[in-house]
């Protein structure tokens, strides 16, 4: 909590709450063999020491559209694209999901975002090195989650907190990183002023938990507000073949 930015904050960053918030739970999905080995599945994991497992954002293990989501937004297919509304935090990593996992905020917003690692906390347990493209992300708090309860019930104690006024002052030389580390079942709270529309790719920074799912698209504003691309701008999808 010692460090601090030469460079002032916003004021608008150092509002008692934001106009939008944003949870990014970071955990795993533990498949089982049936899952994974029945002829004709071929859902992305990781083998780890123990289970095969996906990585997730929000129960999700994200997969990526045949073209361009910027470029070819409508040659990508609509129902691959996660659900606009997400999935509720108490069926994370509950049931296996697979889809291009698309966050939509508004432009020129403040945007919190509370990223959460969804295991038990373990100082020598599995951490993540969360990256945001496109923006500086202020990191205003960190910690770890209520251990001594179950995880929706410490997810419920975060968010009550975050949305009182017991939670901590803002400084105004609050700290900027594009890059944060979260520890094994902690939270880390960071805000943007969402002044750069388009897609912005997010992920954890390990590769092997990155390549597994761990990973989603930050749209901020409304597709039909972004710019066309240029005439004889080049194309490219999936190439398999047409059924």
């Amino acid at each position: 909590h010692d460090l601090r930015s030469a460079k002032n904050a916003p004021d608008r960053i150092r509002n008692a709450q934001p106009d939008v918030r944003l949870i990014w739970g970071f955990g795993f999905y533990f498949f089982t063999d049936e899952e994974l080995y029945n002829s004709g599945q071929y859902h992305r994991f990781l083998q780890s020491p123990f289970d095969p497992v996906g990585s997730t954002v929000n129960g999700v293990v994200n997969t990526f559209p045949p073209s361009p989501i910027l470029s070819q937004y409508s040659d990508v297919p609509q129902n691959i694209v996660c659900p606009a509304q997400g999935y509720r935090a108490d069926t994370w990593n509950v049931q296996h999901r697979e889809c291009v996992n698309v966050m939509k905020v508004p432009a020129d917003s403040v945007v919190e975002i509370v990223a959460i690692d969804i295991a038990a906390h373990d100082p020598a347990g599995i951490s993540h090195a969360i990256h945001l493209h496109g923006y500086d992300m202020y990191v205003l708090e960190m910690g770890v989650m209520n251990g001594n309860v179950p995880f929706n019930q410490s997810y419920v104690q975060l968010i009550n907190y975050l949305n009182s006024n017991n939670r901590r002052r803002i400084p105004i030389d609050v700290v900027t990183k594009d890059t944060f580390p979260l520890t094994s079942g902690g939270y880390v709270v960071v805000r943007i002023v969402t002044d750069n529309p388009g897609y912005w790719f997010f992920h954890c920074h390990f590769a092997y938990h990155l390549d597994s799912g761990m990973s989603g698209i930050l749209q901020v504003g409304e597709q039909s507000t972004f710019p066309s691309p240029p005439a004889g701008f080049p194309k490219c999808g999936d190439y398999l073949p047409i059924p």
